[in-house]
């Protein structure tokens, strides 16, 4: 029986091309029935993908899995090896949706491996000019993340309202502030 595996994770995989509706056409294209499609929305790096959890359970002796490229089934080569035990121990094999490679012939097996290298390869490079664009950020002094809602500004602020007569309540402290009672309290604490 045919099984087909869709993951996304990020806007950008989706305008990539890899978004779930793109998967899965192509893998109804190659004649996965719709009932056999299974999707994960979820990170890669995620251990349990309840998706590939359920497709696993349903797994029997001549299944074939999927998928549209070797990366939406896993992150690196480890992984994608030990997918590949998992499915050989059921007596399943797999393949992209191109049929360039597969796991029935030794041959597939070489290759699937090769691709696993480059998909672990292309990984490690995304991190690394990830951590490259961080750190150069950092010296030039921009900070990622979310912006500080505590401001010396607001702090004071907090601080001044806190002993204002006509806001009897803290409620209406933070309220007239427009901030939340978890700020509020913790503007009071510096």
């Amino acid at each position: 029986m045919l099984f087909g595996y869709v993951r996304v994770s990020t806007a950008r995989q989706a305008r990539e091309g890899n978004s779930l509706e793109a998967q899965k056409a192509k893998l109804l294209e190659v004649g996965v029935p719709e009932q056999n499609v299974f999707v994960d929305v979820i990170s890669g790096r995620k251990a349990s993908r309840p998706a590939l959890d359920d497709l696993l359970s349903r797994l029997r002796e001549d299944d074939l899995v999927v998928s549209t490229k070797l990366d939406r089934l896993g992150r690196d080569s480890r992984e994608l090896h030990i997918l590949l035990g998992r499915f050989k121990s059921l007596g399943a094999d797999f393949r992209t949706a191109d049929g360039v490679v597969e796991t029935k012939s030794l041959g597939g097996k070489l290759l699937f491996a090769v691709m696993a290298a480059i998909a672990e390869f292309e990984l490690e490079t995304t991190l690394e000019r990830s951590s490259i664009g961080r750190e150069s950020a950092r010296a030039q002094g921009k900070l990622g993340g979310r912006p500080k809602k505590l401001t010396p500004e607001l702090v004071a602020k907090v601080k001044d309202i806190h002993v204002n007569p006509l806001f009897p309540t803290a409620k209406e402290r933070w309220e007239a502030l427009g901030i939340s009672k978890t700020t509020y309290y913790e503007a009071l604490k510096l």
